[in-house]
């Protein structure tokens, strides 16, 4: 186990060096290393067009980075950001991961023990979420999750599982114009205990068979809006069936007042269907209908003015 501690309240900042070089913090596999300040900021940057990568040597069990004493800021911009396999990202304070117009690949575990403590994956731009990864959570509990794609579209091509702790929420988001989240085919997005989930977006694709899951059992579980004055649509899977369920929690859809919302299937001929299931489910448009296009909702709807 290797320690690289920071005197009071110093900053860290590490990056690739030179043009051209890739930025990776590795430790040896079946052990630990540890980065830490007492109260100033951890940052890690790599050179734009180059990759973060977290990950282990001599072997292929498990390994843990403690990136501890202060808030931890890791960029990438337009290369992926990485955690490898067997590798746990951890921090006692809030982490944010910049992405910009590219993506994580998470194969390990992003974790945070602070209380309240915030976990914020983000881009300027788009924003894929890839990998075969483990829970992203905040153990210290009453935490917050912000996945963003706020400048265009928010990808979700692989299953992912979020713990917020308890009394925590979870976001989704990608407002801007034209943005839009989109869960791919077959996965699942799960939001595990009693935290509500937030989506926000003109447009929410459903792909083929995909699943979002939000685990509470009565009272609002899942909120979905437009993140701003513009409509919202909600696509479903073209031939197939898209999956919005809560284990008996309110589904709540609302559109901003005067923007129409509807349900339509993605492009090409043919119908949808989209499951609103768990729980009630309640529409929201004020001064509008909301529109079926040859899509099929299951589960009962109540469509408010």
């Amino acid at each position: 186990m290797s320690t690289l501690a920071a005197t009071g309240a110093s900053n860290i900042s590490t990056t690739a060096g030179a043009a051209g070089n890739s930025f990776t913090l590795e430790v040896p596999s079946g052990s630990s290393g540890t980065i830490s300040t007492n109260g100033g900021t951890i940052a890690i940057a790599a050179i734009p067009g180059q990759t973060v990568n977290f990950t282990q040597v001599g072997g292929a069990g498990a390994a843990t980075i403690n990136l501890d004493g202060g808030n931890l800021t890791t960029t990438s911009a337009a290369a992926n950001t990485t955690v490898a396999s067997g590798i746990t990202l951890q921090s006692d304070h809030n982490i944010t991961m910049i992405m910009n117009a590219a993506g994580l690949v998470d194969n390990g575990t992003i974790t945070s023990s602070a209380v309240g403590g915030t976990i914020t994956l983000q881009s300027a731009a788009s924003l894929t979420l890839s990998g075969t990864p483990n829970p992203i959570s905040v153990t210290g509990g009453a935490g917050s999750i912000i996945v963003s794609g706020s400048g265009s579209a928010l990808t979700f091509s692989s299953s992912y599982s979020f713990s917020p702790g308890a009394g925590g929420n979870v976001l989704f988001e990608s407002t801007g114009i034209g943005g839009n989240v989109d869960f791919s085919g077959g996965t699942t997005q799960t939001v595990v205990g009693t935290n509500v989930l937030t989506i926000s977006s003109p447009t929410v694709s459903l792909g083929a068979l995909a699943a979002v899951d939000d685990s509470i059992a009565a009272g609002p579980a899942i909120n979905i809006n437009s993140g701003g004055p513009q409509s919202l649509q909600i696509v479903g899977p073209l031939g197939s069936s898209g999956k919005i369920q809560t284990s008996g929690g309110t589904i709540s859809i609302t559109a901003p007042a005067g923007q129409p919302l509807s349900f339509s299937p993605a492009p090409g001929f043919g119908t949808a269907t989209i499951q609103l299931d768990g729980g009630p489910t309640v529409t929201t448009t004020t001064h509008r209908v909301p529109t079926l296009a040859p899509t099929l909702l299951s589960r009962r709807t109540t469509a408010s003015r």
